[in-house]
């Protein structure tokens, strides 16, 4: 297992709303990504509406895209911190909470995401009842800041998405920023993992 996974690509937008992996290799059974993330948006409004990404397989803009979206958030005062969770159904495009703005601290005011996809190559699916690609996303930021109480913000997000009718391979994935363009220093890695 020792050549199980394979960096293919590092992205370092800044400067730009969008950051694309594009043309991506067949070769591998599921795609890995992790990120570190923030923009330059000068909001004091961090929220799960401002601090977000979204993201698009294969340049789809249709309204193809489902999800389920569990959230977790932390505040100074313990009984003030939430979890709640909602669906999203048709929509054309599915997004993640992990690009705080910055307005917050330089030091403390990153998030992060991660994103596992299986079977990302193979333009069938198991499972008729679900066309796409079904897949995990993971994002969070942690930030000490002025002008806020909040302590922290996590967010869990599980999605399946492209139901488009017919499957087909992810070759591209896009994500833009909601507010801002990124900052310098903003990384996304892409790895592709072989399970044999």
């Amino acid at each position: 297992m020792a050549n199980a996974v394979t960096k293919l690509a590092t992205l370092t937008p800044s400067g730009t709303t969008a950051a694309a992996f594009t043309s991506i290799s067949s070769a591998y059974d599921d795609l890995y990504i992790i990120a570190s993330v923030k923009t330059d948006s000068t909001s004091s409004s961090l929220t799960r509406a401002t601090a977000r990404l979204y993201y698009q397989f294969n340049g789809d803009t249709s309204f193809n895209y489902n999800s389920v979206n569990v959230y977790v958030q932390g505040h100074s005062s313990v009984a003030t911190g939430e979890d709640y969770w909602n669906s999203g159904s048709a929509s054309n495009n599915m997004y993640l909470s992990c690009a705080p703005t910055s307005y917050y601290s330089s030091s403390n005011g990153w998030g992060s995401f991660e994103m596992y996809i299986p079977g990302y190559a193979v333009a069938t699916s198991a499972n008729p009842e679900y066309l796409g690609k079904p897949h995990r996303v993971l994002g969070c930021y942690d930030f000490a800041s002025t002008g806020t109480a909040y302590m922290g913000n996590s967010f869990n997000q599980m999605n399946y998405g492209m139901a488009t009718g017919t499957n087909t391979a992810i070759t591209s994935i896009n994500f833009k920023t909601i507010y801002g363009n990124y900052t310098a220093g903003t990384t996304m890695t892409m790895y592709g993992i072989k399970n044999t």
